[in-house]
């Protein structure tokens, strides 16, 4: 088989994979043939230097080895503070198609391995409280990393993938946040612990359901909403476990983040956790979440009292779809939950295809990127000169809203997105049966796959940080 013809048939396996061992086998194979192999064994990079990357990894390693705990103490912080950001460089995983370079693999694996050497060690005058106490204040100066999962109506299930592969390799943050779609998501997972999460990704075919049901006129006069409340209500109830946002922090360890808009003028909108409303139902918050204008009528919240009794929470509001106001609420995630890493899961339909056209490098990104932000830019300024002058003062709701849904950053650190394909527009607001749901599943894995090692690398350290602090913790 000639090369070229070789270098088509390993991308068409990478395309139609559907296991991340069968993925990565033929993106290895696929360096190997380009020669990008020899690449990743290069240390040499213009994002680093190698001299010192080497001095560096020596050093840990020799600390470790010879049981040098309090110079390892000492140099370990001031390693990760020098060289974390050279070596999270993005463009050190847009060569090679399985990886990055093997010395900054090795450099991650070594700094995990220095963490997990001083919590686990019997180390000479530091006691397990002071172990945690040492830990818990370099895990909250390194910060945490989040994975936020975008709305999208029935896109949204490519979450679904997303998580699915996030955990399979042991990825999966602790911090996980949603909205509209992406909330259900997030809380399907959050809302189970970690054994029941080793079967569920199997057995997701109760999220296929009835969830899109259209109301009888009268209920569509009065509600002035197209669905059923009720249809989506059940549909949520099986496939979410029916928790409060502190008994699902309690049961999973995860942290829950839900956002809602609100429908009153000069209301701000939510983020709800285990700490802004914790004795508030999930189920409910994710209907507050899914809660598209037209399509379904506004939730009144509700929370569970200490007796079991569910009522109304904040009575005299009403909030509705979470991706109008919030859809990456990365500024209050990192005021509430400490994260400044964050990984994008994006589905929604009126931002997948810049995000599809400004993915790539090059001259024809950049274009489309400008091309993105010169419209974007216009809408929110004509949206704001008719804000001021109240061209639209009797749906000046809506208006706040389009100007909140224009000003909104859809991407992250890192971002995983799905193939865009047009013809997916048209089962937007379909329901799934289980042929489209594994579709958007192994499409949500695939997607998936291409950003593993950068999201290995990038959150080692912050996940052996709470590993280790999980494990002083456990009894």
């Amino acid at each position: 088989m000639s090369t070229a013809r070789t270098i088509r048939h390993l991308r068409k396996e990478m395309a139609n994979a559907d296991s991340y061992s069968t993925w990565t086998s033929a993106a290895q194979r696929l360096d190997e043939t380009l020669g990008l192999d020899v690449w990743r064994a290069d240390a040499h990079s213009n994002a680093y230097e190698p001299e010192t990357v080497h001095d560096h990894i020596a050093r840990l390693r020799g600390y470790r080895h010879s049981g040098a705990f309090g110079a390892l103490m000492d140099f370990l912080p001031e390693s990760i503070y020098r060289l974390s950001g050279d070596l999270g460089d993005p463009s050190l995983y847009e060569v090679a198609h399985g990886g990055t370079k093997a010395i900054v693999n090795e450099y991650f694996q070594e700094s995990a391995q220095s963490i997990r050497y001083l919590a686990e060690a019997d180390l000479p005058g530091i006691d397990v409280d002071e172990k945690r106490r040492r830990l818990k204040h370099a895990a909250h100066s390194y910060g945490r990393s989040g994975l936020l999962l975008s709305g999208g109506a029935t896109l949204g299930y490519y979450h679904l993938g997303v998580a699915r592969a996030l955990w399979t390799e042991d990825l999966l943050p602790w911090v996980l946040s949603g909205s509209s779609m992406g909330a259900i998501i997030a809380s399907a997972v959050c809302t189970r612990n970690d054994d029941e999460l080793a079967t569920w990704f199997d057995e997701v075919g109760h999220l296929a359901g009835k969830a899109l049901t259209l109301a009888p006129i009268h209920e569509v006069v009065a509600n002035r909403a197209v669905m059923r409340q009720d249809a989506l209500e059940r549909q949520l109830r099986a496939g979410i476990v029916d928790l409060t946002f502190a008994e699902a922090f309690e049961k999973s360890g995860r942290v829950l983040n839900i956002s809602v808009s609100p429908t009153r003028r000069r209301q701000k909108p939510r983020v709800l956790n285990h700490r802004t409303a914790p004795d508030v139902l999930i189920i409910e918050a994710c209907m507050a979440s899914a809660a598209v204008p037209g399509l379904f009528k506004p939730v009144t919240l509700k929370r569970r009292t200490a007796s079991g009794r569910s009522v109304a929470y904040l009575p005299t509001e009403q909030w509705s779809d979470g991706s109008l106001t919030g859809d990456v609420p990365k500024r209050r995630l990192s005021r509430l939950q400490n994260v400044n890493h964050f990984i994008v899961s994006q589905t929604n339909p009126h931002v997948l295809p810049f995000v599809k056209a400004t993915s790539g490098s090059g001259h024809l990104s950049r274009f489309a990127g400008l091309a993105g932000l010169i419209a974007r830019g216009q809408s929110k300024a004509w949206l704001g000169l008719a804000r001021e002058i109240g061209l639209f003062t009797p749906v000046d709701t809506l208006v706040e809203g389009a100007n909140a849904f224009l000003n909104q950053d859809y991407s992250g650190d890192i971002n995983i997105h799905p193939r865009f394909e047009p013809s997916l527009y048209l089962r937007m607001f379909a329901n799934p049966d289980m042929e489209l749901l594994n579709k958007f599943v192994l499409e949500g894995q695939r997607a998936t796959w291409p950003k593993i090692e950068i999201i290995r690398n990038q959150t080692a350290i912050g996940r052996t940080l709470q590993q280790a602090l999980n494990h002083l913790t456990t009894p």
